[in-house]
């Protein structure tokens, strides 16, 4: 982490280009990843102090993501894997067709006792006999003048 503040200041100063500071970077990511988070907030701050042009600080900010999951994968592979369970047996169709709920049994499982729920009857409404149609009034003759 020393490594890399000093290369950092010397960035800062025009003192080292900025491809030696991403190679301290990676090399300093590579030995100990654990220093991730100082290096980060390292960054960061000469970042936000306006120090930093945005496209090298989202370049660093990258390399730091990137050594970041190759450690997390790393140690994914490296720790034993947990035994896999068998595979479940293949799942048996549970339908069931009971005719005799259809025809006002009760169903299998129902409660004794328990009332059926029945659809709500319809009112039978009568219905009005279908209109005729009307003549339209006739105009009364005036009787000859």
């Amino acid at each position: 982490m020393n490594e890399l503040k000093a290369v950092l200041s010397a960035f800062l100063a025009g003192q080292a280009e900025f491809a030696q500071v991403d190679a301290v970077l990676a090399q300093s990511l590579q030995a100990d990843p654990s220093i991730a988070p100082g290096a980060f907030a390292a960054i960061d701050q000469i970042y936000k102090s306006g120090r930093l042009p945005l496209q090298l600080y989202v370049l660093l900010k990258n390399r730091i993501a990137q050594s970041h999951a190759a450690a997390r994968a790393q140690t994914q592979a490296s720790a034993p894997a947990a035994p896999t369970p068998p595979p479940a047996a293949p799942a048996q169709d549970r339908t069931i067709f009971n005719p005799a709920a259809a025809a006002g049994a009760q169903p299998q499982g129902a409660r004794p006792g328990a009332a059926q729920a029945q659809p709500p009857a319809q009112a039978q409404v009568p219905m009005p006999p279908p209109a005729q149609p009307q003549e339209p009034p006739r105009a009364q003759a005036e009787p000859p003048r």
